[in-house]
């Protein structure tokens, strides 16, 4: 062991320096150690290249509060101010050019001073790259709170920084706030699951595609109405207030269970053979009757159907009506666009044609009489009222037309119907 020599200055006994020390060195104290480095630093260096030197903290006592404690104390004697540092975990190493550089440090500080209002500040930091400049980057930041028994915590430095998770996330609080567009892109599906999913009313559900997105998007327009936009165009809308579903679009589509494609649309109508507008008089009531005249009459205003013209523009109307014969003459029914008779305008306008001859009994006949229209021509979307005209021509009271009945042997009810047509009709 090198020399050892103990100097006396003043009151405080000091040792210099031991040089070459073989073995272990064990300072058994009863009592506090300190070490004063004036003006200098305390190191501890591994010369024998070994990986060490360890600075080891141990206790052998049991603790069920508090083990060991590394403490960094900054102590100006009157008090520390706001933003002073307490203290720093340095990890310096070298670059290599042989440059210097602390890559990564703890930093504690003080970041509100004030009695009875204290803030504590604990900041991980590591070097990023910033030309040349040894700068280390706060990644990690601890703050107190205000408010009692809450840390913020802040993680990342600038927007584009990435901050991952290896496991599960678990939130405690109920909000994620963004400063800008949040997105989420996950590796697989994403799935929310255990509560119902609220969308502020006055916000709305975007779908991307093509970076479009801001074309198409589903949102509330009120408390009882839902609205789909597609392109910018509104497809769909959902009113529950008017219990009324629109959808705006030149054709609805729709498969059979064999996998055959079905449109609503002019061109291929599946409006085809559907019901617009059904009228039916007098089922298990008084019955009624009506004798004809030399000229086309509405012989009561009920005697009507009302419906909206299909996308093809074209209908088939068809009346049936119990007919009793007086006199062998023509019999003829027509369409009237008012309860006053008056041919209805299609394909002319008060166009006659649509006035025919559908029976011509004798004396002694008495049946249910059948017939139909094929009108063309119709403005898709617009409802029409239609009414039954009839004479019988040349002589009045030829016919006796029945409806209706509450007993036995009487007559079946009055029936006109409207039935869509499709766009395209065979002629011959």
């Amino acid at each position: 062991m090198a020399e050892t020599k103990l100097i006396r200055d003043h009151h405080l006994w000091t040792r210099d320096t031991i040089k070459n020390v073989s073995g272990d060195v064990t300072l058994d104290l009863a009592g506090d150690l300190t070490i004063d480095v004036a003006g200098g630093q305390a190191t501890i260096i591994d010369d024998a290249g070994s990986g060490d030197p360890d600075l080891i903290i141990k206790s052998t006592h049991a603790s069920t509060t508090q083990g060991p404690s590394l403490v960094l104390q900054c102590d100006e004697g009157n008090g520390n101010e706001d933003n002073d540092i307490l203290g720093n975990v340095s990890f310096i190493g070298k670059n290599d050019n042989n440059d210097e550089y602390t890559f990564a440090s703890v930093k504690g500080s003080v970041l509100d001073a004030s009695d009875d209002s204290e803030l504590g500040k604990l900041e991980l930091q590591v070097t990023t790259e910033n030309a040349s400049a040894n700068i280390a980057t706060t990644g990690l930041t601890l703050t107190g709170s205000s408010t009692n028994d809450e840390v913020d915590v802040t993680v990342g430095a600038g927007a584009a920084s990435i901050t991952t998770i290896a496991g599960d996330l678990d939130i405690d609080g109920d909000t994620i706030t963004s400063v800008g567009a949040l997105e989420i892109d996950p590796g697989g599906a994403l799935s929310i699951t255990g509560q119902d999913v609220n969308i502020d009313a006055t916000k709305k559900l975007y779908f991307d595609g093509g970076g479009i997105g801001i074309n198409t998007y589903i949102h509330e327009v009120s408390a009882d109405k839902l609205e789909f936009v597609v392109g910018a165009d509104e497809m769909l809308t959902l009113d529950e207030a008017n219990q009324r579903v629109t959808i705006e679009a030149d054709k609805l589509v729709y498969k059979t269970v064999d996998g055959t494609a079905k449109e609503f649309s002019p061109t291929d109508s599946a409006y085809a053979g559907m019901i617009l507008g059904y009228t039916a008089l007098a089922i298990d009531a008084g019955d009624d009757s009506y004798t004809t005249t030399t000229s086309m009459a509405v012989p009561h205003s009920s005697l009507q159907v009302t419906f909206v013209a299909p996308p093809s523009g074209k209908v088939e109307i068809s009346v049936t009506v119990f007919v009793d014969t007086v006199a062998g003459r023509p019999l003829v029914f027509g369409l009237s666009d008012n309860s006053t008779y008056s041919p209805i305008d299609f394909p002319n306008a008060d166009d006659v044609t649509n006035e025919h001859e559908v029976y011509t009994g004798d004396e002694t006949d008495e049946e249910d009489v059948t017939h139909q229209w094929v009108v063309e021509g119709l403005t898709a979307g617009t409802s029409y009222t239609w009414y039954f005209g009839v004479k019988s021509a040349p002589t009045a009271g030829a016919y006796v037309l029945r409806w209706g009945g509450d007993t036995l042997g009487e007559y079946g009810p009055f029936i006109m119907k409207a039935t869509a047509l499709p766009a395209t009709i065979y002629t011959g």
